[in-house]
């Protein structure tokens, strides 16, 4: 849930994948191939206390190997149900998780390898939703220029319109 991760990642961490004096955790198995995904405070926390029965972090039966998905997908139900989210998905938790990272102003790039994509096509998807930080952002711009033409910031108003020059490359 902190981590915004395939359910499949989570159900492949490993005891020894996580290294909790750095924060970190490897993913050795992932859609976008082996990385290393830092572990928020929270989760180190919830790592700390968490049981060690086995060599999986979500053991099965065998605590050496991961619950399967059907006995995941059960324990999501009941939890979805007590929690009233009548249709949610177990990946929704992964979109929530981009989407409130999107909300907090972060770009697509940030949003990318927060939670894995391999491209900036599906990061760039919860970004485009976001209109509330760049109506924030356009807000405190307009703001800032009134307040500079009306005498009532601290900063000058400006001497001229600043102009942005395209970077050429030498031709040869």
């Amino acid at each position: 849930m902190f981590l915004g991760l395939r359910i499949g990642e989570v159900r492949e961490m490993r005891w020894s994948d996580v290294d909790l004096k750095t924060g970190t955790l490897r993913l050795r198995k992932s859609k976008t191939g082996a990385r290393t995904h830092t572990l928020p405070t929270v989760a180190q926390t919830l790592l700390l206390e968490a049981p060690r029965l086995g060599e999986c972090i979500v053991p099965g039966r065998d605590p050496d190997t991961p619950l399967d998905y059907k006995a995941i997908h059960k324990v999501w139900i009941r939890a979805r149900d007590m929690a009233q989210l009548k249709d949610a998905r177990i990946h929704d938790i992964r979109h929530t998780v981009a989407t409130m990272a999107a909300e907090t102003g972060a770009g697509a790039h940030l949003i990318r390898d927060l939670i894995g994509h391999k491209t900036l096509a599906m990061a760039n998807l919860y970004v485009g939703r976001m209109n509330e930080p760049v109506r924030d952002l356009r807000e405190k711009v307009a703001e800032a220029i009134s307040a500079a033409i009306s005498g009532e910031s601290s900063s000058p108003p400006p001497t001229r319109l600043r102009r942005v020059e395209k970077h050429r490359e030498p031709r040869c």
